[in-house]
C-alpha cells in the first residue's frame, strides 16, 4: 500500500521545510495551499491542492484517496500572533481549522495525524522545568496564539483518547531556520541588525530550536509517536544577545553594545505595535513577545529524545545557516556594519 503524506501550512516556514525533507526521502507529498499564497518554494513533484482549513468542504480533495493509498496527515497550518488584542481570524484558523482537519481525518480513516502545537499552549512557571504536559488550560494563558493552540490541542487529544484516530501532538519552542518567508519577528530582528537598522536590542531569553530539528521530529513522529501523547520539541534557552553575537561572528559584523531592559521597552510596546500595524509589517517586539522573553520558561526534550530519537543542535549552527541563506537571497550588509578586522581584510583583498 502506498503512503501519501498530506501537509497543511505547506507554504509556511515549518511546512515548506518539512516538504523539502519528505521529497528528499522519496515520499509522495500532497500540499494544502490557501489560494493567493506564494508557492514558489514547493518542488514541482509535490501534488498541490487548494483549500482552506476553515472551510471543511474545500478540504475534500485534500483527503480524497484511492483504496491502495493510506494517508499520513501533518497539520502545521496556523496563524502565529504575538499580539494580545483579540483576533477572530486566529481562532478561526487555529481552532476551527484544526477541528475541521481532525474531523476529516476521522471521516477518511487516516493512518496517522501529527498535529503541530506549541509550548506557548502550556501554563508555565518561571524557572520551573517542564518535562511533559497533559493539561492545556486556555483560561490560564495570555494571548490569542497561546489560547487558540491550547483549545486546538485539547480537541486533538480528546478524539485520540476516544480512540477515533491515531494522533500525536508535537510542542515546538521558538522555531528558527532557513527558508523563512513568513516574516518571523526574530528573523526580522536579525535582518535589521545585518542591514544596520538595529542600533540597540532588548535583553531577554527563550528556548529556540532549529526548524530542521523540528522537521526531523515530525518525520519520526509519523512512525514512532504514540497516539494521545505530546512531545516537547525544544532545545535550550538562548539570550537575544547570544543570537545577535552569533550573527556577528558569522558575518564579521560590529556587535551591538546596548541591550535595554524589557521593563523599559514594554513602556513603548503599544506605540510600536500601532506603528507597525499602520505600516502592515511585522513588529520586532510587542508587549506579549516581550513577556515571553522574560518568562524564564525551561523545558526538557528528554521524552522526545527517548521516543523520537530527537537531538537538537546548537543554535549557533542554525544562525550560521540563516546568515548564509539571507546572503544568498540578496540581503546586503549595512554600511559601516563590518568589524574593523573584516574591513581590513576586505581592503587588503581589493588592493
Amino acid at each position: 500500500m502506498k503512503t501519501l503524506y498530506c501537509v497543511t501550512g505547506a507554504t509556511g516556514h515549518l511546512g515548506n521545510n518539512l516538504i523539502k525533507t519528505l521529497v528528499s526521502q522519496g515520499k509522495q507529498v500532497r500540499a494544502l495551499i490557501l489560494k493567493g499564497q506564494p508557492e514558489f518554494m514547493l518542488d514541482d513533484c509535490v501534488e498541490k491542492v487548494y483549500g482552506d482549513t476553515t472551510d471543511i468542504q474545500s478540504l475534500e480533495p485534500f483527503f480524497r484517496h484511492s483504496e491502495d493509498e493510506q494517508l499520513i496527515v501533518i497539520h502545521a497550518a496556523a496563524i502565529i500572533s504575538i499580539t494580545e488584542k483579540y483576533d477572530k481570524k486566529v481562532y478561526d484558523v487555529n481552532v476551527g481549522g484544526t477541528k475541521n482537519i481532525v474531523d476529516m481525518c476521522i471521516k477518511y480513516n487516516v493512518k496517522k495525524l501529527v498535529h503541530i502545537g506549541s509550548v506557548h499552549a502550556i501554563d508555565t512557571q518561571p524557572n520551573v522545568l517542564i518535562a511533559d504536559c497533559t493539561v492545556f488550560d486556555e483560561s490560564k494563558l495570555v494571548g490569542n496564539y497561546a489560547k487558540s493552540k491550547a483549545l486546538a490541542i485539547n480537541y486533538v487529544l480528546g478524539k485520540a483518547k476516544e480512540g477515533k484516530l491515531d494522533a500525536t501532538v508535537l510542542l515546538p519552542s521558538g522555531i528558527l531556520g532557513v527558508n523563512d518567508y513568513s516574516h518571523n519577528h526574530i528573523m526580522e530582528m536579525i535582518k535589521n541588525y545585518i542591514k544596520g537598522k538595529l542600533p540597540v536590542a532588548v535583553k531577554g531569553q527563550y528556548d529556540f530550536v532549529d526548524v530542521k530539528d523540528v522537521v526531523q521530529a515530525i518525520v519520526s513522529a509519523t512512525e514512532n509517536g504514540k497516539s494521545g501523547e505530546c512531545y516537547l520539541i525544544t532545545n535550550k534557552n538562548y539570550t537575544i544577545r547570544q543570537l545577535l553575537d552569533y550573527v556577528s561572528e558569522s558575518l564579521n559584523l560590529k556587535k551591538i553594545r546596548t541591550y535595554l531592559p524589557i521593563s523599559f521597552v514594554k513602556l513603548f510596546a503599544p506605540l510600536c505595535e500601532l506603528h507597525y500595524r499602520r505600516k502592515n509589517t511585522t513588529p520586532l517586539f510587542t508587549k506579549y513577545s516581550l513577556t515571553v522573553l522574560q518568562s524564564n520558561d525551561t523545558f526538557s526534550h528528554e521524552k522526545a529524545t527517548q521516543q523520537l530519537n530527537y537531538n537538537p543542535r546548537e543554535i549557533k549552527l542554525t544562525i550560521k545557516d540563516i546568515t548564509q541563506w539571507l546572503m544568498n537571497c540578496g540581503l546586503k550588509i549595512g554600511k559601516n556594519m563590518l568589524s574593523r578586522k573584516a574591513r581590513r581584510l576586505k581592503q587588503a583583498k581589493q588592493n
